[in-house]
């Protein structure tokens, strides 16, 4: 059970490095992984969200 455990948690992982180490042509000859692009997306939208929300701008009632 616990080897079977292991092998998915394994799988999962490689999953996921190779979904993050996807590269893609940026320019001409320079490759940019696909990870290195949308992690920092999602942090800045993540914190742009937070603070409109604390500042009152998303407000959920009207």
């Amino acid at each position: 059970m616990i080897e079977i455990l292991y092998k998915f948690a394994n799988l999962s992982a490689s999953f996921i490095n190779k979904i993050f180490e996807f590269e893609i042509e940026f320019s001409n000859g320079q490759f940019v992984q696909i990870g290195k692009v949308v992690c920092p997306f999602v942090v800045f939208v993540v914190c742009l969200y937070l603070t409109l929300d604390a500042l009152g701008i998303l407000d959920k009632e009207e």
